[in-house]
């Protein structure tokens, strides 16, 4: 999840540009018009740290998630083996 967390950032951007409710922006063309330029345009308006925010609640998220995933797995592998 950390690792992907720069990455589900750029992807919610460009999905959520033409939903965003409230926006101040009203042009025709939309803010982001693929990966790099995303990438880019976050970094200069927002900077470099906008890609690692909220990375905790995520990892919060995620570890317990994997772990009754992995549970889950391992004790139906052994009830059928």
């Amino acid at each position: 999840a950390g690792v992907t967390q720069p990455l589900d950032v750029v992807k919610t951007r460009l999905q959520t540009q033409d939903v965003a409710v409230g926006s101040v922006r009203h042009s025709a063309f939309p803010k982001y018009s693929g990966f790099v330029p995303t990438v880019m345009t976050i970094v200069r308006e927002e900077g470099a740290a906008t890609f690692v925010r909220g990375m905790l609640p995520r990892m919060i998220h995620a570890v317990p998630s994997a772990a009754m995933c992995w549970g889950t797995y391992e004790a139906v592998k052994s009830f059928l083996a």
